[in-house]
């Protein structure tokens, strides 16, 4: 009797464990009917129908290659903090295998954006996308703007927003002699102007008659490149067509951003900046005073050495003999600037080693795309200022400690960079 009874009770368990099967598969023919998503597995992937046509399965993986030695030899002339910038060992796994990332495959018909996560690139497929497709096409806004719009009135009573320019920069309040002037080179109707404060300092600025038309950004302690990565996204600044990312110390009387702009589109630049006088770190950058009637920029140097070729070769293209802008005094056309936002990372606050790799965002030849304006030359006065801190009541030897620390970080940064660059590049090489 007890063993009829145990297989009955087996029996209906199984019964049980089927109907529930069955439920399940019909529940989720009925989801995916509705929703147009394909049932899930209980480990994340997908089922694939019968067509293919929702074949998208989340796999994890990172673009970075395990026991690979880089050899990174950047120009001569880059500080060193010992631990190795001209060969680099990639025998660890590089830092992105500490985050790894979902890549949903196969990426979507003709998707070829990419999404930046902490170290690594993601395809942005169509998993991601499938909402944005739902929607009627002429109602979605791809890109915003920092215009202002007045609360008070009627969308149809504000102001347009003008075919502009932006200037961003990240500012202190000891340097307002500096940024006043700055700010006000860039007035009227043709820049935006977005300053980042670093110091808390923001309500110190209403004493300048421009303080309402400027927006105001504030985190403590953080630097341009930290500020331009999080809040210059390129679908924000998408409608300005020259972006402006300096620093706070720039003597502008010798700088008219309007005709600086008329230079750039007239030679067809896509990077540029103004030459530079005073505190300037390479000789492609440094001011160049033309005779009358020659051109009002130059391209190159014939000074100093690129991966310990001579800038004196013509045939060397390569930064910092061509092909070249600081990191100080940046301005870069809006269709470039999407490449140059994915190339900034977002734990590498400094920007240090950005600048030998902008030319790979140019559109054609970088060394006749990449220039120095010397019509247009601003003078570096205080190019030590990063590595002092906003407060004026520190010691010397705190200042000095502060500087000290802020140096060894962008030396750690810039070997951080031209690893991570190294290790992509030889995923590609791997994958192709």
């Amino acid at each position: 009797m007890d063993s009829i009874l145990k297989s009955r009770k087996r029996l209906a368990f199984s019964r049980s464990v089927v109907v529930a099967l069955c439920l399940g598969f019909i529940g989720g023919m009925v989801l995916q009917s509705i929703t147009g998503m394909p049932p899930l597995l209980g480990d994340g992937r997908f089922v694939l129908d019968a067509a293919g046509s929702r074949s998208i399965q989340p796999v994890r993986r990172c673009d970075c290659v395990q026991n690979a030695t880089h050899e990174i030899q950047p120009p001569s002339g880059v500080p060193s903090t010992g631990t190795g910038v001209q060969k680099l060992d990639q025998s660890s796994p590089p830092p992105c295998w500490r985050n790894e990332t979902v890549e949903l495959v196969p990426p979507s018909e003709g998707s070829t954006n990419q999404i930046g996560s902490q170290n690594c690139l993601r395809d942005e497929s169509e998993y991601e996308w499938r909402a944005v497709k739902k929607l009627p096409q002429q109602f979605i806004h791809t890109n915003s703007d920092y215009h202002r719009r007045n609360y008070t009135k009627l969308p149809p009573q504000d102001k347009p927003p003008l075919n502009m320019s932006l200037l961003a920069m990240a500012v202190g309040f000891k340097h307002k002699t500096h940024v006043d002037a700055i700010v006000r080179r860039f007035s009227g109707d043709h820049f935006q102007v977005v300053l980042f404060h670093y110091d808390n300092t923001v309500d110190k600025w209403r004493q300048y008659d421009w303080f309402q038309r400027v927006l105001h950004i504030q985190s403590e302690g953080q630097g341009k490149w930290w500020f331009a990565k999080r809040f210059l996204h390129p679908d924000v600044v998408a409608p300005y067509e020259y972006i402006f990312i300096w620093d706070e110390d720039l003597n502008v009387k010798n700088c008219d951003p309007h005709k600086f702009i008329d230079v750039m589109r007239r030679n067809e630049l896509q990077i540029a900046q103004p030459g530079l006088e005073g505190v300037s770190h390479w000789p492609v950058t440094r001011h160049v005073k033309h005779p009358q009637n020659e051109t009002e920029i130059h391209l190159r140097t014939s000074m100093g050495k690129s991966n310990g070729q001579p800038c004196s070769n013509t045939n060397i293209t390569a930064p910092p003999c061509a092909g070249y802008v600081e990191i100080m005094a940046p301005v870069i056309e809006h269709k470039v600037w999407r490449c140059v936002w994915h190339m900034i990372h977002n734990d590498l606050i400094g920007g240090w080693g950005l600048d030998f790799l902008l030319h790979v965002c140019v559109d054609g030849p970088p060394e006749k795309h990449i220039g120095i304006v010397d019509s247009q030359f601003v003078v570096h006065d205080d190019g030590r200022s990063i590595y002092a801190k906003a407060e004026g009541n520190q010691t010397a030897n705190a200042a000095n400690d502060y500087g000290k620390a802020v140096l060894r970080r962008n030396y750690w940064e810039l070997e951080e960079y031209f690893k991570r660059w190294g290790a992509a590049l030889s995923a590609n090489n791997t994958k192709s």
